[in-house]
């Protein structure tokens, strides 16, 4: 049976939530972008969600946000990506991991399979591998670093900066309300909460 939906404009009126409470719970990751459904009408284009399922969620979040960090909101709400590991073999599938990398980070972190966190990091790996032509011993030492990084990272919001100065790269993962200021020449941003984004729908689609 078809899912009723419901538009941007109901829900905000049915929950009394705002417009930037809305996405700002998309921005954290709280309610999937694959969630938000484009349709065309006469003013042009409109938002519309699965009706039982974001109202369930909205409520949800408006009960537990004042006793629960954005950490653990996102554990409980998101239960399927944020506490699951995945085959290297899955992650292979979808076409957007370099396999090889998955292999040697798997291989590093002495697993079968990897977490969704780990699986983020990998991916940016595997980014920067291709867009700056990383040889093989700069690419473990990469690596190197993301072990040390995964036990400290309890969600994705962070930015990953990667900086080239005189040929030598070095990454370095800071939170996303701290400023990071560099001489680098060049300086390539990636924001970890995008990228999860991204690589949640993905696998949501499942």
């Amino acid at each position: 049976m078809e899912q009723e939906l419901i538009s941007k404009k109901e829900l905000l009126q049915l929950t009394g939530i705002s417009y930037g409470q809305l996405y700002r719970w998309k921005r954290q990751n709280l309610i999937p972008e694959s969630w938000f459904i484009k349709q065309s009408s006469f003013t042009g284009q409109e938002t519309f969600f699965h009706r039982d399922k974001i109202l369930t969620r909205v409520r949800g979040i408006l009960e537990l946000k004042d006793s629960h960090s954005l950490e653990e909101l996102a554990e409980l709400l998101s239960p399927e990506l944020t506490n699951k590991s995945f085959a290297l073999s899955r992650l292979q599938e979808k076409g957007l991991w370099d396999p090889d990398l998955l292999v040697r980070l798997a291989r590093r972190l002495n697993k079968l399979e990897l977490t969704f966190m780990e699986a983020v990091l990998a991916y940016v790996a595997g980014r920067l591998r291709e867009e700056h032509e990383l040889a093989d011993g700069r690419l473990e030492e990469l690596l190197e670093g993301m072990e040390g990084w995964i036990p400290q990272l309890g969600d994705t919001s962070y930015r990953l900066y990667y900086c080239v100065r005189d040929g030598a790269g070095m990454a370095a993962v800071v939170p996303k309300d701290s400023p990071f200021l560099t001489d680098a020449k060049v300086k390539q941003v990636y924001d970890l909460e995008e990228i999860a984004r991204l690589l949640k729908a993905e696998l949501e689609e499942e």
